[in-house]
């Protein structure tokens, strides 16, 4: 998933170090003390404290094994937050291209394991969760799923 940034926000864009296995690069924000996005850094009080936050579009990169693989999520942002639309690989291989929601998968999305299953469909916090589809080798479960479980209407 690639992303377009706005050449005119470039003085918005950080690289942001969290640790030796963690860092973010992309538009950011500032926020007052109270999370509230500042739009004019002018006119901000200079004594008042602000916080730099991610915000916008971004990539943080983060985990990384002995092999030197790494994580990755590519995407949208909300007050330091994953929301939006954006795609993570994980460690293993495995990825996710879809809705986010208070960094947590949440919405339309599909997962592909790192084994080849695949499941499209609806998510809420993290789990296959509404209409979707799941698909592993010659297995296929399509209809509803309840946090994270196929329900099988034919024992109903």
């Amino acid at each position: 998933m690639s992303h377009a940034f706005d050449s005119t926000k470039m003085e918005q864009f950080k690289v942001f170090k969290f640790s030796e296995d963690k860092c973010y690069y992309g538009e950011t924000a500032w926020v007052d003390s109270t999370g509230k996005i500042i739009e004019d850094l002018s006119s901000f009080p200079g004594e008042e404290k602000k916080y730099q936050i991610r915000h916008g579009n971004g990539i943080e990169v983060y985990g990384k094994t002995s092999s030197g693989d790494i994580s990755r999520y590519e995407g949208q942002w909300d007050h330091n937050k994953k929301s939006g639309k954006g795609k993570c690989i994980f460690l293993d291989g495995s990825y996710y291209i879809g809705e986010y929601h208070n960094n947590c998968i949440n919405g339309k999305g599909t997962f592909t394991w790192s084994n080849g299953a695949t499941y499209n469909g609806e998510w809420i916090k993290g789990r296959m969760s509404g209409q979707g589809e799941y698909k592993n080798n010659k297995i296929v479960h399509k209809g509803t799923f309840i946090n994270g479980y196929y329900l099988d209407v034919s024992f109903i």
